[in-house]
């Protein structure tokens, strides 16, 4: 024997529905489950490595073109400072970008080309070794 439901939902009756369905999917069996995450909402904020790497592959584009290189990294540095107005990097990363900036921006001839070469340079954490008489 098979039933035939002939009926219509009012539009409030409806909406009662889908609120009642949306409310069941958010709950779970599981009381300490943990709730999935969207990551769509959240901006990407580049770390100390993105920045550092961005630095590195606009001088490694201008190895040849020191004046060229030089350029390019003033108009980086003011990225550098809107991102730390606006609240995405902290003052220790924007320390460390001015340091290198300002290195390769005094750096003549071959030293530019030193300058890239040098592994310890690109790493985090990197200070300008001072000389005794400073």
């Amino acid at each position: 024997m098979s039933f035939e439901y002939n009926f219509t939902l009012s539009g409030l009756q409806r909406m009662n529905i889908v609120e009642h369905s949306r409310y069941i999917d958010n709950m779970s069996w599981w009381p300490f489950k943990k709730k999935k995450k969207s990551f769509e909402n959240e901006p990407h904020v580049k770390g100390s490595r993105m920045w550092l790497q961005e630095l590195r592959e606009l001088c490694e584009s201008s190895f040849n073109d020191r004046e060229g290189g030089q350029n390019k990294i003033l108009q980086m540095k003011n990225e550098w400072v809107k991102s730390f107005e606006s609240g995405e990097i902290e003052d220790v990363l924007l320390d460390g970008l001015n340091r290198r900036a300002e290195t390769l921006l005094n750096a003549r001839g071959t030293e530019w080309i030193s300058y890239l070469d040098n592994e310890e340079f690109w790493k985090l954490g990197w200070r300008l070794e001072k000389t005794e008489d400073e």
